[in-house]
């Protein structure tokens, strides 16, 4: 199964910036006049002919599938009130888990998001983690489609300390079980942020373990058992993707200052022998988003130095860049590869508001679904 992206937790951070307190009962719809159109293509059908996406084109911020063919729109869940993301197919296309905070009880003025499922129409809702009083983010579906792991998201308002637990849910039993250690020895991970959890293809969890002061580490645990290994990358280090045949990760590293300008990079990870490589140092400076082909052998990104976003790919082994999205002056973002490698659906605002786009991965035929497409 293709890794996917986890979005919630820039999806609290976009709803922090538009001002948003909700508790149990308060929708957080708000007029299109009030905030940006936004896009967020999260997911391909496992057959390839959908796309799923988070978006505030009714006003709410509500799961939506549009056909690849660029006809019929539909909004999965706009007869609810509350903000639904980070949505995915599971592996048999049957069932779609996606994060919302509907149900949310924050008494801090954030919202608390929980791990929903529903049928790939939209039918049937279902929450799962209705019993953590914490929000949760970065849906991964397992390869066998049975178990869903999550991050909890710990908030301590005062302070905004953040801290991250990985968490796992058979979906056979409704057994929840925490993944990230609380100590081991006498090493406590009190104050950690573990998060971004993403499936080997053995079914192993590969996470993120960070803490302030400290280089980035990834962990790749059992599930089963108290199996670990440790990758240590020289920086802090946010979002992982492992590649389809689990040989190699890439880090998204956290923004850190180089010289007088900020940066973000992508850094490979090979899990064979721990070695680390900077894919990007000779990009422009914020590069994020990175995405495996379903061969392995590419790695799709989004690259911008401020003032415009492009959507580049490059070879596994760091070698060939090339800029698939040249000549737009606008901002081209948040790349996913189709299962089959042959298209990568992306947003840009070339058209003069945001939409979901599609290409085909040599560039051609550009076409805008969103701005074309019927709605249901």
């Amino acid at each position: 199964m293709k890794p996917r992206k986890n979005l919630t937790i820039g999806f609290l951070a976009i709803v922090a910036a538009m001002g948003f307190g909700f508790s149990k009962g308060v929708s957080p719809v708000a007029s299109r006049d009030d905030m940006p159109l936004i896009y967020m293509p999260t997911d391909w059908s496992p057959d390839g002919s959908q796309i799923l996406f988070s978006s505030n084109r009714s006003g709410n911020f509500d799961i939506w599938f549009i056909n690849a063919d660029d006809t019929n729109v539909t909004n999965l869940t706009g007869d609810y009130l509350g903000m639904d993301g980070d949505a995915s197919w599971s592996p048999d296309g049957k069932t779609i888990a996606f994060s919302s905070d509907r149900e949310s009880q924050s008494q801090s003025g954030l919202p608390v998001f929980d791990l929903w499922l529903m049928d790939s129409d939209g039918s049937n809702l279902r929450n799962l983690t209705s019993d953590i009083e914490e929000s949760i983010g970065g849906l991964a579906w397992s390869p066998d489609g049975n178990h869903l792991a999550f991050a909890v998201i710990k908030m301590e308002v005062d302070s905004l300390q953040i801290y991250g637990e990985i968490w796992s849910i058979s979906l056979l039993t409704g057994e929840k079980s925490r993944v990230s250690p609380i100590s081991e020895g006498n090493t406590s991970y009190e104050g950690f942020m573990f998060a971004f959890p993403a499936w080997t293809p053995d079914g192993s969890l590969a996470y993120v373990a960070s803490k302030v002061g400290q280089v980035g580490e990834v962990w790749i645990s059992s599930v089963t058992s108290s199996n670990r290994e440790q990758f240590y990358v020289n920086q802090p280090v946010g979002e992982i993707r492992i590649s389809p045949d689990g040989s190699m990760i890439i880090c998204t590293t956290f923004p850190r200052t180089d010289g007088e300008s900020m940066r973000i990079d992508l850094v490979l990870l090979d899990t064979q022998n721990g070695e680390t490589m900077v894919l990007t140092s000779e990009m422009p400076n914020f590069n994020s988003y990175p995405e495996w082909s379903p061969d392995s052998s590419q790695i799709a990104f989004q690259s911008s130095d401020g003032n415009s976003s492009d959507i580049w790919v490059v070879s596994s082994d760091g070698a060939g860049f090339t800029n698939l999205t040249a000549g737009h002056d606008s901002f081209d973002t948040l790349p996913v590869w189709s299962p089959n490698g042959e298209q990568i659906a992306f947003v840009s605002d070339r058209s003069g508001e945001s939409n979901i786009w599609i290409m085909n991965a040599d560039d051609s035929n550009p076409i805008n679904l969103t701005g074309n497409a019927i709605e249901n």
